[in-house]
């Protein structure tokens, strides 16, 4: 039987066992410590510093030399009460944010900036005017906040002390590292001074020191910076750290602007005095100018800037056209004029501010009626040490050798601006320069005042003597005066004026008599008629053009001057009144009409560039001068109330036939008979408006009462007739009776009455129609 040898297998040495187990466990132990850095960053200060030199690259390569160590200021964890979400303004953060930038280059560290910033909710949209209450809760808060880089420019500041936002990439990275690394990574400090930041081994060898913050705000009190050793950021840093976008606005600007001087006006007259959040009460902004109004401010700068020169300013005052007086020596700007440039892209009143800020810096003059940019406005803790006492306002200028040698000789007039061939615009301070001593451009004058005496001019300066010889006056209503009836009225109530006002002068004025002024009485005031003038005003720039040259002025040259050039504009060359105003305001920037001439210019337009007394538009608009008139305690003449159609002469003379042949419908009363209105006298009204429907909205001629209407509503409103003698005796309200049978028709009420149909009406001229009848005459 055959034997099997089996061989033995070689045994294995005990070291190979080891070896494999020991180079798996390497293989798993490398892959594992590579994935730990991958995913926390490393272990140490040192693998994070590494990775954090790296994520520091941007695309511009911003090569900083702190890397390794971080400033954060964040919120007070244990903020106590209801003010905790409260904003200050930009001012107080600013100051906050410079004083934290001093202490990080103090401390050799890279500030961690907020990438949002919070806005004052008065500022949260463009202008205080556009601010809406009725803003959604989605809107007011995502309007709470500003990103930091829409107003700073991150690459530029960082040219001084390296910053990075807490919403960047490297900021999470030294977030989570500095968890990881505990008490050796991260300490929430509260009322340590920066040297013990910079000295104390316990704070100087963090990765990052968390400033918690004052409960007033994100911001804290800078209370080292009055030490020797502080650092100064100039106060002028961070206005001039604006974003490249806003930079780019104000260069453009400036650069439409020229050679300026610049003021800065904040309106602390118009706040009110009120509690602080510590239940203090005290008069906000306490340190401004006690008076800010124009005429202070024209007499405080005439010494530092020399008359005829631009002059931009900025302030927080809204009111259209409060700044015009300064315009009788200055030329004057504000940032509306410049809307297409900043309405792309300002989204809230800071980034406005911020462009203003660097226009401002860019005049030749600047003064400044407030003491905040050269003062620390950071808040304390303690109420008592936040008020500020007023100061007498500080004047800066440029160092400019050519203004230096020359402010102290400026005779030039700069003469008005020219907006067509032979027509200027100007003020009063333009009107008396020529009227004084003469023009070899200006041959007329059309004078655009409160009053059209000459001695006006005295009045506003009582060094002026202007010699003057009457040509003549006309009145309304009157053709005598050798100039014929310039009102076309025919009968005075086709007019809103009042009979026998004067309608304008005309007199040879200045020196030697050799010009030709005319002055027509308008108020610079929303309620004030304007249309009746019109065609005064433009014939006479007509004729002046063609004669020779004008000058048509107001006190400002900004609002009443404006309409009546933006009139004539429409009316020569067939503009819109926006188109027209928008010509005009190329010529010269600063002009703004009241809203009042605006929207009588607008009714100019619609009568196709002229006035028409028989238009529909121009009987609303006369019955809203009468109403304003009554609402004013003048008495209203009778001559102002429509003809009375139940006299034959007015009849025959008012009525229109239709051109169904049908002839004019009327209102008879259903007793005698009498025509007591015709449709043309009828005031419509949208039904069941309720007081939304306060305006007159008067019938189209031929109309017809249709009967939706007439089941809607029991009565009709036409305009005031003369047959209404209680209307004429002045009556605030009374009963409307027949002149023939004194059949009781309706009732009248200045104040207004409510229709059936529950519209307002007002005025008011009711006729039941259950008391009259419709016919055709």
């Amino acid at each position: 039987m055959a034997t099997i040898n089996k061989t033995p297998k070689p045994k294995a040495k005990p070291g190979s066992q080891m070896f494999g187990l020991v180079m798996c466990i390497s293989v798993f132990a490398f892959l594992f410590l590579i994935s730990s850095l991958l995913s926390t960053n490393g272990f140490s200060i040192i693998s994070s510093s590494i990775s954090l030199r790296n994520l520091s690259r941007s695309k511009n390569q911003r090569q900083h030399t702190l890397h390794d160590k971080y400033l954060y200021w964040g919120n007070r964890i244990d903020c106590p009460g209801k003010h905790c979400d409260t904003c200050a303004g930009l001012g107080h953060q600013e100051s906050s944010l410079r004083c934290a930038l001093e202490e990080a280059i103090f401390l050799q560290r890279t500030f961690v900036m907020p990438s949002r910033m919070c806005i004052n909710p008065m500022h949260n949209t463009k202008g205080i005017l556009h601010h809406s209450d009725k803003a959604s809760s989605v809107e007011s808060g995502t309007a709470m906040f500003c990103a930091m880089d829409s107003l700073y420019d991150m690459d530029l500041i960082s040219e001084t002390v390296p910053v990075i936002l807490d919403n960047s990439k490297m900021w999470y990275h030294v977030l989570l590292t500095s968890m990881k690394l505990g008490a050796r990574g991260v300490a929430h400090v509260e009322g340590v001074s920066r040297v013990d930041l910079k000295e104390n081994s316990r704070y100087s060898s963090l990765l990052l020191i968390n400033r918690t913050a004052s409960p007033l705000s994100w911001f804290m009190e800078c209370k080292d910076r009055k030490n020797s050793s502080a650092i100064m950021l100039p106060h002028s840093f961070l206005p001039s750290m604006a974003s490249e976008k806003l930079r780019d606005a104000a260069d453009k600007i400036k650069v439409r602007l020229g050679d300026y001087d610049a003021i800065h006006v904040r309106r602390g007259d118009i706040l009110k005095t009120r509690k602080d959040r510590y239940g203090v009460e005290r008069t906000l902004h306490p340190h401004l100018d006690r008076d800010t109004h124009p005429e202070s401010i024209l007499c405080r700068i005439k010494k530092w800037v020399p008359p005829g020169r631009t002059l931009y300013i900025a302030s927080n005052e809204r009111t259209t056209g409060f700044f015009s007086p300064l315009s009788i020596r200055y030329r004057l700007a504000y940032s509306f004029n410049y809307s297409y440039i900043l309405d792309p892209l300002i989204e809230n009143n800071y980034q406005l501010f911020m462009i203003e800020r660097l226009i401002l810096m860019g005049a030749k003059t600047f003064i400044k009626t407030y003491k905040e940019d050269d003062n620390d406005l950071s808040l304390t803790d303690d109420p008592k040490k936040n008020t500020k006492n007023w100061q007498i306002p500080r004047i800066y200028r440029r160092n400019i050798p050519h203004f230096q040698a020359n402010h102290n000789h400026h005779s030039c007039v700069v003469m008005p601006y020219l907006v067509r061939e032979n027509l200027f615009i100007g003020n009063i301070g333009d009107a008396a320069e020529i009227l004084q001593n003469g023009s070899s451009e200006i041959t007329h004058i059309l004078s655009i005042l409160s009053s059209v005496s000459i001695s006006f001019f005295t009045e506003w300066r009582s060094s002026l003597s202007i010699p003057s010889k009457e040509i003549k006056k006309v009145y309304v209503g009157r053709p005598d005066g050798g100039s014929g009836s310039e009102d076309d009225s025919g009968d005075g109530s086709k007019s809103s004026l009042p009979p026998e006002k004067l309608l304008y002068s005309l007199e040879n004025a200045g020196k030697d008599l050799k010009l030709v002024r005319m002055a027509v009485p308008i108020r610079d005031m929303e309620s004030e008629d304007l249309l009746d003038y019109l065609d005064v005003c433009l014939d006479f720039i007509d004729r002046s053009r063609k004669e020779g040259s004008v000058l048509v002025h107001c006190f400002a040259g900004v609002s009443r001057s404006a309409a009546i050039i933006t009139a004539y504009l429409m009316k020569t060359e067939q503009l819109s009144s926006e188109d027209a105003l928008e010509s005009l305001r190329q010529s010269c920037e600063s002009v703004c009409p009241n809203d009042g001439f605006l929207e009588q210019l607008k009714m100019f337009e619609e009568m196709g560039f002229k006035v028409d007394h028989t238009s529909t538009i121009y009987k609303r608009f006369r019955l809203k001068v009468l109403g304003d008139c009554y609402n004013r305690g003048e008495r209203i003449d009778s001559s102002k109330f429509g003809a009375d159609p139940g006299l034959p002469v007015e009849v025959s003379s008012g009525m229109e036939v239709s051109p169904n042949g049908r002839g004019t419908p009327a209102y008879r009363c259903k007793k005698c008979r009498r025509i007591v209105a015709l449709q043309e006298n009828v005031v419509d009204h949208i039904p069941g408006e309720g007081e939304n429907s306060f305006e007159w909205h008067k019938r189209r001629s031929g109309s017809r009462f249709n009967k939706s209407d007439e089941s809607e509503c029991s009565s009709i409103f036409v305009e005031p007739l003369r047959w209404m003698t209680a209307v004429e005796e002045g009556a605030l309200e009374g009963k409307l009776s027949c002149a023939h049978c004194e059949a009781r028709l309706g009732y009248f009420n200045w104040s207004g009455i409510q229709c059936s149909c529950g519209s307002w009406i007002t005025p008011a001229f009711q006729l039941h129609k259950s008391r009259v009848d419709i016919s055709s005459v």
